[in-house]
């Protein structure tokens, strides 16, 4: 198991499946988990309920209720495996915040002797780092996220100054990275990353529900925008209303006078 193998690692599940029988097998929506959950459905003969935001167990019939975004985010669907078990879903990370700890809820821990016989047809011949950006927005503590108030030249350049100044991550709306200003990689919503940061900062951002949905678990939200009706401020921890190029200019000179440096 030192290599993220899909393959054995699928064929070790569906081996511990047949010993323990659960109701229910859950992964995070990872890179690993959206390519090894598929496979272990297809060999347990299962459904699986793929990126979910939201999860839910009915008490009275037992059924996991997965809510995923469908049709490019546009809905959100309510998805249940009535007839097979186990019921098997991946959940997107960063959608739930972290309870805080409990001694009341016991987890037993089982120890599992791995066969050292299952094979797979991959074969890992190097691993290539990422060059993007040096910091996943995922691991984040600190984004500036920019939406289409943010997406001018100047503008954006102040956003990822002020990232720098953070020693954040810049993040973006799916509108600026189809424009080609981001990856796919920094893009923040239903149709891509859920963040969880301790404190996200909103750039000209309108605060469409499918932004929203990906930013549901941060602690603090500082949103800034022109528009005094924008929905973004019903999500904010504290709204600026204003020109966003002249806030963050603001906000860089204060910060950099905070730190002892010419603003």
């Amino acid at each position: 198991l030192g290599e993220p193998d899909e393959v054995i690692f699928a064929k070790l599940f569906a081996g511990l499946f047949s010993k323990y029988s659960p109701e229910v097998i859950l992964a995070g929506a990872t890179t690993f988990g959206r390519a090894m959950m598929p496979y272990l459905a297809a060999i347990l003969n299962t459904g699986l309920t793929a990126d979910c935001l939201e999860l839910a167990l009915d008490s009275a019939s037992g059924e996991l209720l997965g809510s995923c975004p469908g049709f490019g985010g546009n809905i959100m669907a309510e998805i249940v495996c009535s007839e097979r078990r186990p019921q098997m879903a991946t959940i997107r990370p960063n959608v739930f915040k972290l309870p805080k700890k409990s001694t009341k809820n016991q987890v037993r821990i089982m120890h599992e002797t791995v066969d050292k016989g299952l094979k797979s047809g991959v074969k890992v011949l190097e691993f290539i780092k990422d060059e993007g950006e040096s910091l996943n927005l995922e691991d984040a503590d600190i984004i500036v996220g920019c939406g289409r108030g943010a997406s001018s030249q100047t503008t954006f350049a102040l956003a990822k100054e002020l990232a720098e100044l953070l020693d954040g991550a810049i993040g973006a709306t799916r509108p600026l990275v189809d424009d080609g200003l981001l990856p796919y990689q920094q893009q923040i919503g239903q149709t891509g990353k859920t963040v969880a940061p301790k404190l996200y900062i909103a750039c000209g951002i309108s605060g469409a529900i499918h932004h929203v949905a990906g930013i549901q678990a941060t602690d603090c939200i500082i949103a800034i925008d022109k528009d005094p009706d924008a929905p973004i401020f019903e999500a904010a921890t504290y709204g600026i209303v204003g020109d966003t190029a002249e806030v963050l200019t603001a906000l860089i000179g204060e910060i950099k006078k905070s730190k002892g440096g010419p603003s």
